[in-house]
């Protein structure tokens, strides 16, 4: 007879097999039933995980996908079933390629992590690998560096010569997106609003 067991919760447990045994006689209204109790004994563990490079020191533009491999290694001698937090925040977007995986006792994965900066600048942050069953977590810490767009403006200053009063003149700048991401701009005048006029007042430059 083969006894088949899935532990679901994390610790040492003792539970039992009951046996009955039917001993029947000649007569069939006598029949002796045995009860034998079996005792089962077993211990429910997680593996333990480690992260190798725990600081992920990464570079990007602002609202551009960003790959990273992250090295983890199951130093425990039980299988692993593990599954990535998501985290989307006002800063940063991260997912797992593989939201959920295996890691067999001593051995290591790569996994890959999608990260998306929604700001310009240095950004701080970590997600949490969890260890199914139980409560386990395993941060993975990400420092990342988000590179505004490179944009150009030609010519730097305009409306150099003399005008006429109450004479229309029309000039254009050139806004040029020299950077590997999208870049929005707006365009704001500061002084003398009743004189001057722009069109447009924003917009979105496509990567280079």
């Amino acid at each position: 007879v083969k006894v088949f067991l899935t532990p679901n919760s994390i610790g040492k447990f003792t539970r039992s097999l009951k046996l009955f045994v039917e001993m029947s006689t000649n007569v069939k209204s006598n029949v002796e039933k045995t009860l034998i109790n079996v005792p089962i004994t077993y211990s429910c563990e997680t593996a333990q995980l480690k992260i190798h490079e725990q600081t992920k020191e990464i570079e990007g533009f602002a609202e551009n996908e960003i790959q990273v491999e992250v090295l983890v290694e199951n130093v425990s001698n039980v299988d692993g079933f593990f599954s990535v937090e998501k985290l989307h925040d006002a800063e940063m977007e991260v997912r797992c390629e593989e939201e959920k995986f295996h890691i067999s006792p001593m051995s290591k994965k790569s996994l890959k992590l999608i990260i998306t900066p929604l700001k310009s600048g240095e950004i701080l942050k970590h997600v949490h690998i969890i260890a199914l069953g139980s409560n386990k977590k395993f941060p993975i810490y990400i420092d990342c560096k988000s590179l505004p767009p490179n944009v150009v403006i030609k010519p730097g200053r305009i409306c150099e010569q003399e005008l006429e009063v109450l004479v229309k003149h029309d000039t254009r700048i050139f806004i040029e997106n020299r950077s590997e991401t999208k870049a929005r701009f707006f365009l704001k005048l500061e002084h003398d609003k009743d004189c001057f006029n722009i069109n447009p007042h924003g917009g979105i430059l496509s990567s280079n």
